[in-house]
């Protein structure tokens, strides 16, 4: 399992900070998922539907990354980074980490 560090910083934003090599997980939080628990629950959805073979895999893009799954692999790819900002963990770890983020996202309509 992947641990981050979710929490909002001083401006209000939410934050997801992970160690390398993991860190492009918390940029993809950031910066694609933001704000929206709705984004969370499809992302989560979809990663539903692959881990129960509905669906074969998926690809999407987001303001700054693309993320790929097939099977109970996802990659997680910065489009914008002068360096190759490839990350690729198992379904499980993803969808670990998009739940912590709408709990986190949840935590301020609280």
């Amino acid at each position: 399992m992947i641990h981050g560090k979710f929490y909002f910083d001083s401006h209000g934003f939410p934050r997801a900070e992970y160690s390398p090599p993991f860190q492009p997980l918390g940029w993809y939080l950031e910066q694609d998922v933001q704000g929206s628990t709705e984004t969370c629950d499809e992302v989560l959805a979809i990663c539903y539907d692959v881990m129960n073979g509905e669906k074969n895999d998926w690809e999407g893009g987001g303001n700054a990354h693309t993320v790929s799954i097939v099977g109970n692999r996802v990659t997680i790819e910065n489009e914008f980074a002068e360096t190759d900002q490839v990350l690729v963990i198992s379904i499980e770890d993803f969808s670990s980490a998009v739940r912590s983020w709408k709990q986190l996202l949840q935590s301020v309509s609280q």
